[in-house]
């Protein structure tokens, strides 16, 4: 990427605070937008919290999709999969 692209990456994840969503839309690799705000001192790893991983599995056992979930968290499906898991919840 020329730097104005990554100038323009790094603007974008500001707002969107999504790798997933930042590398769909340039069309490059997580790992090149994980890097590329690494090199820019920000810190983009996003835990979930107990009370949020709480949260998720309340609404996972009240038929909610991960998908839905997550939209309502701010997380990505995938991160919301991971937390129910990490409870011991039953994926369906």
């Amino acid at each position: 990427l020329r730097t104005s692209e990554v100038a323009l990456v790094v603007a974008r994840y500001l707002v969107a605070r999504s790798i997933r969503i930042v590398a769909r839309e340039f069309q490059v690799s997580r790992t090149t937008v994980a890097r590329i705000l690494t090199e820019h001192g920000i810190d983009a790893s996003r835990r979930m919290t107990d009370a949020e991983i709480s949260v998720a599995v309340e609404l996972y056992e009240q038929r909610l999709s991960s998908a839905a979930i997550g939209q309502q968290l701010g997380r990505d499906n995938h991160t919301i999969l991971k937390a129910l898991r990490s409870r011991g919840v039953a994926i369906r």
